[in-house]
This record gives C-alpha cells, structure tokens and sequence, in this order.
C-alpha cells in the first residue's frame, strides 16, 4: 500500500471516528467524502477494501466470536466495518493483539460490534455523483479483497484451529461483564465456551 494514500485515508477515517454514535460516524463519513472527486473516492474504497482483507484473520474472528457470539462470514464482515470506523490506532492494536478488543466491551452499543452501513458510504456517494463504477474502477477496488474472500481462507490456520485460541483479558473482561449483567435463568455462554 502507498503510505501517503494509507494516511490520507486514515486522516478521513480517524476524523470521524471520534464522533460517537454510529449515525454521527456515517454522517461525518459522508460530509467528509460528498465533495471528493472519482479518483479519490475510488482510492478511498481501495484503501477501505485493504484494510477489510488485512483484517481477515482467524485470530481476530475467533476474538470476535468471544464478545458478539458466533459470527457468520457476513457478521465478521460488520465486524470489520466497526474496527475500521474505530480508527487507525485501535485498528492496528487490534490487529497486533486481538485480545485489546476487552477495551471494547464498555462502549459497544446494542449493535454490539458491527457497523455494515458504515462500508457502503462511499460507494452511495460514488453512485449518487459519478453513477455504476466501470468494470476497470471494480476490479482496482475489489481485487484485494475478492482474493481474500473467495479464493483464500482467512490468515492464521484454519477456524478449527482457532477455537484453541485463548484471549485471557478478553476472555476475564467479558465474563466480569457477564457477571454484572447476569439475568436468572440464563446460561452464560462465555463459561460454557471456555470450560
């Protein structure tokens, strides 16, 4: 990845990522991308895209699947959005250590950890302005990810593999949580995964 486009990009997320509340997050992606031009909503969507694959990680999904439940391909998906939206710092500690996602756990909000709509901005404005990308401007955007998720399985081994994996902050974190929220009658399911 070109860094200068990688910090332009990062800029324009980190700008809105420290709104709170997913429609203020949108609204500001939107206000801060209405004006670009084609190639820059096209570089936007490509360095969206990278960082989207960078992400597919057994590792992090099985992180995931730990404070959301199980997550389907298309929840890890959202998942992904959300970490993107958070910004580029607890992005990439996120990535170097998924077990940081503990700091998560007190200000997700009922969606939990999935921000889909947050993905598709950038492609509405690009629509709205410019109309249906060209088979060219699809293949830039997507060709990362499209080997990624169809040909390849996501980095670090195989899902099997990762429900070996242990995130023991993580892990004490969301059962502390747990415990507070603890409502008669039912089942823990961080205990039942765990033990």
């Amino acid at each position: 990845m070109d860094k200068e486009r990688e910090d332009w990009f990062w800029g324009i997320i980190d700008t809105v990522a420290n709104k709170s509340g997913r429609a203020a997050k949108s609204r500001n992606l939107y206000k801060a991308l209405r004006l670009k031009t084609a190639p820059e909503l096209i570089d936007f969507m490509t360095e969206y895209n990278n960082y989207l694959a960078k992400a597919y990680r057994f590792d992090l999904w099985r992180a995931a699947d730990l404070i959301d439940g199980e997550l389907s391909d298309d929840s890890f998906w959202y998942f992904r959005d959300w970490l993107i939206s958070t910004g580029r710092s607890y992005y990439e500690a996120v990535l170097a250590d998924p077990d940081r996602l503990v700091e998560s756990l007190d200000w997700a909000d009922a969606e939990g950890h999935s921000f889909e709509s947050f993905g598709y901005v950038a492609g509405k404005i690009y629509e709205k302005r410019f109309g249906a990308l060209t088979a060219a401007e699809e293949t830039k955007i997507y060709d990362e990810l499209s080997d990624v998720h169809q040909y390849g399985q996501p980095a670090g081994g195989t899902h099997e593999d990762s429900f070996d994996l242990r995130f023991p902050k993580l892990e004490a974190g969301f059962e502390a949580r747990m415990n507070k929220l603890e409502v008669p009658g039912q089942v823990n399911l961080l205990r039942f995964n765990l033990n």
